[in-house]
């Protein structure tokens, strides 16, 4: 297999080839002015502010919404729940006081307005919806506290993140 056909399976993006001579006289452009966050295109009806239908697992009693991404479950999976069970019992949370909604099942447009809730903990890769988050650090969005750390099953084996994410938790939760 040749080199090309090899990297053709790995980048699906468009590649650029930078011409070095002539990148001398733009080296002075920041890098924030040529790159811009995407603009997340909602469909006509949640523009119009009608209510969108957001599957969820959960009573979601204290209105915190957990976003993860399982595209081959339901909701989540059945050693990620435990693990989370464990993450929210350390806050004195429940599995009734919040909803936990799978993006792989809802379309992967969840916009945070439409959640009803006054805290969202993101646990998925960076993705539309985490541009402008820094992983483990809370940041007030759309008048919600949003958390975004890596996906359930990478924090379960690394102590660090674990360590991000409990810091995180305590100051959001165990004020």
């Amino acid at each position: 297999m040749s080199k090309s056909a090899f990297l053709k399976q790995f980048i699906t993006e468009e590649v650029y080839v930078i011409d070095k001579q002539n990148n001398a006289a733009q080296d002075n452009v920041k890098v924030a002015d040529i790159v811009k966050e995407p603009e997340v295109q909602y469909p006509e009806e949640q523009i119009a502010g009608e209510a969108i239908p957001i599957n969820y697992k959960g009573a979601n009693k204290k209105g915190i919404a957990i976003i993860v991404n399982y595209p081959d479950h339901e909701y989540i999976s059945a050693d990620d729940e435990a693990f989370l069970l464990k993450i929210l019992s350390a806050v004195k949370l429940s599995a009734e006081d919040v909803g936990i909604i799978n993006r792989a099942t809802n379309n992967n447009l969840i916009p945070l307005k439409a959640l009803e809730s006054t805290t969202c903990l993101i646990f998925d890769e960076k993705s539309d919806l985490t541009n402008g988050l820094n992983p483990y650090s809370i940041t007030s969005k759309d008048g919600i506290d949003v958390l975004w750390g890596s996906p359930l099953t990478t924090i379960a084996i690394d102590k660090v993140q674990k360590k991000l994410l409990w810091e995180a938790l305590q100051s959001l939760f165990l004020k």
